[in-house]
């Protein structure tokens, strides 16, 4: 009977020595679990921190390209419109320098009739002084004439200036749109996978 009441305290002891090791192998087991849950967050932290770097440095690269562009094309703009003013300054002056000759040429015209009537009533001993005033009205015209057709030229070569600088500026700006552009697109690609890769991350 005594042996038999040993065998039988006997058996729970085993039973709970044996429960005991597997409580301890799943603590085991689940420290090593936190361990590694712990690693992977502090890894998942440092990839969202460089992650975010990364964004902010595209962020700031692409707002300077965008910027630097913009800029570009407002100076080419301002030129165009400069170009535009100087082109319309020019063919106002043409028409007005067209104007002045016209008239120039119409008392030059009447100038010669008046001198030769006024040879003609001088060989008459007649004294003619017509011709003397408009000899002065002609002097002034050529003046203004001179003027103008200086202002003219002076605008053509402004005008000629601008179409180079604007030309220069439309040169500048497509070789920036074939170099950035590329980049800009490659920088649109990269922020989209990091922002799908970050709802992956926090899904």
């Amino acid at each position: 009977m005594v042996s038999e009441e040993a065998s039988q305290n006997l058996v729970p002891k085993a039973s709970t020595l044996e429960d005991k090791e597997k409580l301890e192998k799943q603590l085991h087991d689940m420290a090593v679990a936190v361990e590694r849950l712990e690693s992977s967050r502090q890894k998942l932290l440092m990839e969202i921190d460089s992650q975010s770097s990364e964004i902010e440095k595209l962020f700031e690269e692409n707002a300077s390209l965008s910027s630097y562009c913009q800029e570009v094309t407002s100076i080419a703009k301002q030129w165009e419109n400069q170009l535009k003013d100087c082109l319309k300054q020019n063919e106002e002056l043409r028409v007005m320098i067209d104007k002045l000759r016209t008239e120039q040429a119409n008392v030059l015209s009447n100038d010669r009739e008046i001198l030769g009537g006024s040879a003609e009533r001088h060989r008459d001993g007649v004294t003619e002084t017509g011709s003397q005033a408009h000899a002065t009205e002609i002097l002034p015209l050529k003046g203004q004439l001179a003027k103008e057709q200086s202002k003219a030229e002076a605008l053509s070569a402004e005008v000629m200036h601008l179409s180079a600088e604007l030309q220069q500026a439309t040169q500048a700006y497509n070789g920036l749109a074939r170099i950035y552009k590329p980049v800009l697109r490659n920088i649109e690609s990269s922020l989209i996978k990091l922002k799908q890769d970050g709802s992956v991350v926090v899904q």
